[in-house]
């Protein structure tokens, strides 16, 4: 059985076409298909069927590699085509939210004098009018505010080493008055040091602090704990409140731009500041998450890797 085995395979290598199938799937393996074996038409054996079925799968790998290569085109020019939008864009919201900010500081110049020098003479109906624009007015600047934010954080900075230690402390020098004002009690554990953005980092502990205290209990002073936690791959950095927290179903809508869950007249804010820290932690690429339960706290986890390098931020 042995012999009859070698003798059929001394036959098979001894057959010219064989020479061409071999350097036919050379070709194959190095994505080249257009090399084809021409059949023999006389021929009626399990080589003949081999080449027919090497030419078909030639063909239809080609057909696929040709596919590939068109959608990648068409994906090419279309990134190019949408950066391109998305710097116009990020133009023209700048340019416009800097051009209204002029009108906004007259209609506050022009209500201010009408207050300074005609409020006596005014209908006592017409009044709560002045705070209602006063108000509207602040609130449109704060938006502007945080839309210009937003665009900064967009493009982004020069990548250093920050002492995250440092930007909690400034932060809480900064925000002294905000938070004796709401008689908040804050720990802060020893924090790392990240590769990235300095400025960046400034706005997303102040958004994740601010928005702990605004969000407090209403039957209990704020207290809030930030801390860090190393993993293998990287470092987590927790924000915890005892506030009035949020329900699971509400937990992805709090991240898109200018969302809010509550009546802007009960707590302040352009519903901005979590859709900021977001785009921030996506920059150095990481990720933010939270968990919650209602009446009694909210944790905000940012996760940030430590073999993060300049090719991985945005």
């Amino acid at each position: 059985m042995a012999e009859r085995a070698n003798n059929i395979q001394v036959k098979v290598s001894d057959d010219p076409r064989m020479e061409e199938i071999l350097d036919l799937c050379s070709n194959y393996t190095a994505l080249d298909f257009s090399q084809r074996i021409e059949p023999d038409p006389t021929a009626n054996d399990d080589l003949s069927a081999l080449i027919v079925g090497l030419d078909t799968l030639g063909e239809e790998l080609q057909h696929l590699v040709d596919t590939e290569r068109e959608q990648r085109e068409e994906l090419r020019v279309a990134a190019e085509e949408q950066s391109k939008i998305n710097k116009e864009l990020e133009q023209f919201i700048y340019i416009s939210s800097h051009d209204l900010q002029e009108p906004l500081r007259t209609i506050k110049s022009f209500i201010e004098l009408i207050e300074s020098q005609f409020l006596n003479d005014l209908p006592e109906a017409m009044l709560p009018m002045f705070g209602f624009i006063q108000q509207s007015v602040a609130r449109m600047s704060d938006q502007i505010f945080d839309l210009l934010n937003y665009l900064r954080v967009l493009k982004g900075k020069r990548i250093v080493r920050v002492s995250l230690n440092e930007v909690v402390e400034n932060l809480l020098v900064n925000k002294a008055s905000f938070i004796q004002e709401h008689k908040a009690e804050i720990e802060v554990e020893s924090l790392p040091d990240i590769i990235g953005f300095e400025e960046q980092s400034e706005i997303l502990f102040e958004n994740l602090l601010t928005n702990a205290i605004k969000f407090s209990h209403p039957d209990r002073a704020p207290k809030i704990s930030i801390t860090s936690e190393q993993t293998p791959t990287g470092v987590k950095i927790k924000v915890k409140d005892n506030g009035i927290g949020i329900e699971e179903q509400y937990f992805s809508r709090i991240f898109q731009i200018f969302q809010r869950l509550h009546n802007k007249r009960d707590i302040p804010g352009t519903g901005m500041g979590l859709a900021l820290c977001e785009k921030i932690v996506s920059n150095h690429g990481g990720s933010i998450s939270l968990s919650s339960i209602p009446g009694e706290g909210s944790t905000f986890t940012v996760y940030l890797r430590s073999d993060i390098s300049s090719s991985d931020l945005t």
